[in-house]
């Protein structure tokens, strides 16, 4: 059978190198296999190379946008101030990402064609003053092909003490943006564009300045911890908050000891004062209870 091959006259996926698509008909490796963490760990030892930064570099299982999305919400509580600058249809997904998460979005919208000019970001960012946490821009815009000066923005956005992400969904690996070099602190790209690999992966790389504006508590929830000395205390508890309403979160937060687990009551804005009252009440006598335990 011979297959005839496709073309997409469209930004992306881009078409895969035949040595690419040979190594996906192999037989696949098991994902807890020693041979696939060997790779597994290469491969995210050489994503640094690629994003110029010592920085450590996640992986998402996702399109570009899920790791934009991951920015946004450890980088932005409701009611902070977020400044996007967009010059594009991509560039605009930061606004509706960070209007989603109830930011307070001060959106800087370019003419698309154009690029994003630092001087008007500044003012922008001046306008804010000083409380935008975050700005949010694009490398290279996919709807029109414009490349943004990636090095002065986060000049600007340093100078007024708030943190930068940018989308180089597009851009890495065909742009340069040296990571370390020029301090950038959140750049998101995905696999199936310059990196010329399938869709359905994304990466971020996060400086530490970044991770210091992540505060274990991004989303609004109140956040509880609760140490537990015994597994079968964590599945006893764990189950009595369900029953109340209460969600437990198991990962441990920056800061927090392992030997620790967070819990999250979630609050809707279904929920009346005298039904948040009680959970909160609730969440108190288990934590005495606990530590009365320990």
């Amino acid at each position: 059978m011979v297959f005839g091959k496709q073309y997409l006259m469209t930004a992306g996926p881009t078409p895969l190198p035949p040595a690419v698509s040979q190594v996906m008909a192999e037989p696949i490796l098991y994902h807890r296999a020693p041979a696939f963490i060997e790779i597994y760990a290469r491969v995210l030892e050489r994503l640094k190379a690629v994003y110029q930064t010592r920085n450590e570099v996640l992986t998402f299982a996702s399109s570009g946008t899920g790791a934009m999305e991951s920015a946004v919400a450890n980088l932005i509580a409701p009611g902070d101030v977020a400044v996007v600058a967009s010059s594009g249809k991509f560039g605009e997904r930061w606004a509706e990402l960070c209007d989603a998460y109830g930011a307070e979005t001060v959106h800087l919208e370019t003419e698309w064609g154009d690029k994003i000019d630092p001087a008007q970001v500044d003012e922008a960012l001046a306008s804010a003053g000083g409380r935008a946490k975050a700005f949010f821009t694009t490398q290279s815009e996919t709807s029109t092909g414009v490349v943004n000066d990636v090095q002065a923005l986060t000049e600007v956005a340093h100078a007024h003490g708030a943190v930068i992400a940018v989308d180089a969904v597009s851009g890495l690996g065909v742009v340069d943006l040296p990571t370390d070099e020029w301090d950038v602190d959140v750049v998101v790209s995905g696999s199936q564009k310059a990196l010329m690999c399938p869709p359905g992966l994304a990466f971020a790389s996060v400086s530490e300045r970044a991770l210091g504006v992540a505060t274990p508590n991004r989303t609004g929830f109140p956040l509880v911890l609760v140490p537990l000395a015994d597994p079968e205390d964590l599945d006893r508890v764990g189950h009595a908050l369900l029953d109340r309403g209460i969600y437990p979160t198991l990962a441990p937060y920056p800061g927090v000891p392992r030997s620790e687990v967070g819990f999250r009551i979630q609050v809707t804005a279904a929920n009346t004062d005298e039904e948040i009252d009680s959970l909160l009440l609730t969440l108190d006598h288990v934590r005495g209870a606990l530590r009365q335990s320990i």
